[in-house]
């Protein structure tokens, strides 16, 4: 298990060295070390080929594309929404503050292809993460240590690609607070749509497009506001899985 986790590390140090090298950002301002969202990809690539063959990497890509459990508009909705909410509440949060912010405008089109390119990415990150990681830890820790233990090594996973944005150890820190906030979102999603890898994905570009479609392409982006905001959205989340677990108990998914 936790072999996933050296190798992705591992498999990233490419793509640093890539961001370190060239200077140009990709999209919406991300470096081009943010490419390393293939990393956890080839890891779980490499570790499910080793074990199960091309059967195991067949049904991991069919779980990734499975909308059956996550299209139930109970699902949907909140994993749809969340997200969006959370950017929205921060940048209302920002405006009381008195912080002077631009319009928030997304044309359909723009807010289109970033939704595309971003599941891409996502469907990439998470078939390793959640896809691969996820289940045996929550086997042995339970919901709420396995989101922390894959977030935290999310967060660390994005540190060096944040310094070479330019950002600033603050709005780091800030920012990977907000990431390990997110992880537990997406366990929660993951467990309440019945293990469906689809939602993780889901909720995870929808943060992906939530951030770059904030005012100026991401630029007004302030993690201060959104972390606070994302944490207490995870506690509720989690307030709302042990409501769903107590009334759907499913001791393959213990709760700690």
């Amino acid at each position: 298990m936790y072999v996933f986790f050296v190798l992705t590390g591992f498999l990233s140090v490419p793509f640093l060295a890539l961001g370190a090298l060239i200077e140009q950002p990709l999209i919406a301002g991300l470096p081009f070390s943010a490419l390393q969202f293939l990393a956890p990809l080839a890891a779980a690539v490499i570790l499910v080929s080793r074990r199960e063959g091309t059967h195991g990497m067949l049904r991991i890509a069919l779980e990734a594309i499975d909308v059956r459990q996550a299209g139930r508009p109970r699902i949907l909705l909140p994993v749809l929404l969340i997200m969006p909410l959370i950017y929205s509440a921060s940048y209302v949060l920002m405006i009381i503050g008195g912080q002077q912010l631009p319009q928030w405008r997304v044309a359909g089109g723009q807010l289109l292809l970033l939704a595309v390119l971003f599941f891409f990415s996502a469907a990439c990150e998470e078939i390793g993460w959640t896809g691969y990681a996820l289940s045996p830890l929550l086997s042995r820790y339970g919901a709420v240590m396995a989101a922390l233990v894959i977030g935290v090594a999310w967060a660390l996973f994005h540190v060096t690609a944040d310094l070479q944005g330019g950002h600033s150890p603050e709005w780091i820190l800030w920012h990977r607070v907000s990431t390990v906030a997110l992880r537990v979102i997406i366990v929660v999603a993951y467990i309440g749509a019945q293990s469906s890898l689809f939602a993780a994905i889901t909720v995870h570009t929808m943060d992906n497009v939530s951030w770059a479609s904030f005012p100026n392409g991401g630029s007004h982006y302030d993690p201060s506001v959104t972390a606070p905001v994302a944490l207490a959205a995870a506690a509720l989340a989690l307030l709302g899985l042990r409501k769903w677990r107590r009334e759907t108990l499913r001791p393959h998914h213990p709760l700690q």
